[in-house]
């Protein structure tokens, strides 16, 4: 058929797509529910990256204009995102950017929506928790930030099982992790921390209350070190995976100019053929490993290739230029 495409790569794609739009969902009901419930007096607990800043930046729009709070985050949100797009789709590729916008665009969507259910929701979760809005009451923080945690962790980790992220600092936090032989929880608690300082300044102003402030900055970090736990323990980001190719000599140096890893060359002669061979191989990230395949095969379309995973690789991952 004309349209059945190797690997049923459109099947897939649409598979791809009506998950990343659950996870949405799931991200838009985490935010209106227990990072910024729609509660008087409540107190917000931190989101992570990027969400976190338009937050801030929306909750000062919002005191200003008076405009509605979610519809000026999704906004602000989508905007400063823009770089994340950038940077998903030139060093990821079409699939990466593709869903990566996505989600940041659909939970932003499901964010703006004023669906009712989701604020009687979140009142029926402050009633159970025993919030009723009293901002001291801390029990009703712990419960928001673990059950935020929680969401957050989950869908961040369905996510980059898809090769994809959700955007923000998570595009760069995945970005760094890929680099180097690191979790991708180490860069999201430097860079969330840091978001975390400057919500605290911002929660100071904003509920005009130093005690307010600190337990902001205290269920924002519980937010921040759960969600990284979390995410390290479920997610397959760090995962990597071995490629060896068996190939003519004579292709070694376009692999080794196009493939931005260390590669391991061995000599070999076919047991059939007779013929010399050589056997290379190459530590990738999970991510990398159909791009690689696909380079590799435009050099050399008769090599064998076989891919195993791996727990994880120490040392030089990438080649030093």
């Amino acid at each position: 058929m004309k349209f059945k495409i190797k690997n049923n790569t459109i099947v897939e794609y649409f598979i791809n797509i009506a998950i990343m739009f659950f996870c949405a969902i799931i991200s838009a009901f985490e935010y209106k529910v227990f990072i910024a419930p729609k509660i008087e007096n409540a107190i917000f607990i931190l989101p992570t990256g990027i969400s976190g800043l338009s937050t801030i930046i929306s909750s000062i729009i919002n005191s200003i204009f008076k405009f509605d709070f979610y519809s000026t985050f999704s906004i602000v949100d989508n905007i400063l995102n823009i770089p994340s797009f950038i940077i998903a789709f030139y060093f990821f590729g079409f699939k990466f950017g593709l869903l990566t916008t996505i989600f940041v665009i659909f939970a932003n969507m499901f964010i703006c929506l004023d669906f009712q259910f989701a604020n009687n929701f979140a009142l029926q979760i402050a009633n159970i928790i025993e919030y009723n809005g009293v901002c001291y009451q801390t029990s009703g923080l712990l419960t928001r930030a673990i059950l935020a945690a929680c969401c957050s962790g989950i869908t961040n980790s369905i996510i980059i099982s898809l090769n994809a992220s959700s955007g923000g600092m998570a595009t760069i936090n995945y970005f760094l992790a890929s680099r180097k032989a690191k979790n991708i929880g180490y860069y999201s608690i430097i860079t969330n921390a840091t978001v975390a300082i400057l919500f605290t300044i911002f929660a100071f102003f904003k509920y005009n209350n130093f005690l307010n402030a600190i337990l902001s900055l205290i269920f924002a970090l519980i937010f921040v070190i759960l969600y990284a736990i979390i995410i390290d323990v479920i997610s397959p980001q760090n995962k990597k995976e071995q490629i060896q190719i068996i190939s003519a000599q004579d292709k070694i140096d376009a692999m080794i100019k196009l493939i931005p890893h260390g590669i391991t060359i061995i000599n070999s002669k076919g047991a059939y053929s007779k013929e010399n061979k050589v056997i290379l191989s190459i530590i990738v990230s999970t991510y990398e490993t159909e791009k690689t395949i696909k380079t590799i095969k435009q050099i050399d379309p008769l090599s064998f290739i076989y891919v195993t995973k791996i727990k994880q690789a120490y040392g030089g991952f990438f080649k030093i230029k």
